[in-house]
């Protein structure tokens, strides 16, 4: 059953302050923002390295998966767009494994199969598996390495690696509507995810799935604040700098004032061709 532990901790920066008033404003945005960049920036090496960790296991989770073959041999697989080829180099720097095109898709392949490589992995990601839990276990019993599961927090860039995968930035051209959303057919991941980073979850009969979605204005600082503090590795967080900056615009006022219409639009425009590469 899935029943990982959660600390249910907010973030003081953010929600801890501003649920005591109903408005913040784009100074205070400003100081929230800079004050997780001097977390970010300030951070040993160890704290980045497990980071780097969470992160990852995160991207598994999403993107990635290990595989056992009937001789027990074990290899670990992460497919991304191209947008996010520029985490499956990182990986490689820590852990080698090959990068490779996948055939007939605009897709890359991270693999790692060397048994001291994965004995590395299993025991840099092990503490930070929430969703392919069985599976994690399987492996780690082959190794008998002996399963793990922190505290799922906000100081935990796991979040920040599912993102990388399943996560989605929009901005509505209609209504200037910013919204982050992830979508599953495992509603419990997203009701964790939910617990921390507030949201909220839909139901979409069509395909029989759940959509964790943010898009009030407190929700929104809140998961600001967590991908300034744990940023996405690849090309992808250019969307979520975008959806910051448009979201100081609208701290401005921008979308209230009728000659600030075209501006918007095409930061919008800009915005969804960036996406389609």
């Amino acid at each position: 059953m899935f029943k990982p532990v959660i600390n249910s901790h907010m973030s003081e920066n953010s929600l801890m302050k501003f649920n005591q008033q109903e408005t913040f404003n784009l100074n205070d945005f400003n100081i929230i923002i800079n004050k997780s960049l001097k977390l970010l920036n300030g951070s040993s090496e160890t704290t980045r390295a497990i980071s780097f960790y969470q992160w990852l296991a995160g991207l598994i989770e999403a993107d990635g998966c290990f595989y056992i073959s009937k001789k027990g041999d074990v290899s670990c697989e992460i497919i991304v767009n191209i947008r996010e080829i520029k985490s499956l180099f990182q990986i490689k720097k820590y852990f080698n494994g090959t990068i490779s095109k996948r055939s007939s898709v605009n897709a890359y392949r991270w693999r790692l199969h060397k048994k001291d490589c994965i004995i590395h992995l299993l025991n840099s990601i092990n503490g930070y598996i929430y969703l392919k839990v069985d599976k994690f276990k399987e492996v780690l019993n082959l190794f008998n390495i002996v399963f793990k599961q922190n505290i799922f927090s906000f100081e935990n860039a796991w979040l920040s690696g599912f993102f990388e995968g399943d996560g989605y930035v929009n901005i509505n051209k209609n209504n200037y509507q910013i919204s982050l959303s992830i979508s599953q057919k495992n509603k419990d991941i997203l009701f964790l995810i939910k617990n921390i980073f507030k949201g909220n979850i839909s139901y979409d009969k069509s395909w029989k799935g759940y959509t964790w979605y943010s898009t009030s204005k407190k929700d929104l600082l809140l998961i600001f604040e967590y991908f300034t503090i744990y940023p996405l590795r690849s090309d992808k967080n250019a969307d979520i700098i975008s959806a910051k900056r448009f979201f100081r615009y609208k701290l401005m006022n921008y979308h209230l004032d009728n000659s600030k219409f075209n501006q918007l639009n095409h930061f919008i425009d800009l915005f969804q061709e960036r996406k389609k590469i």
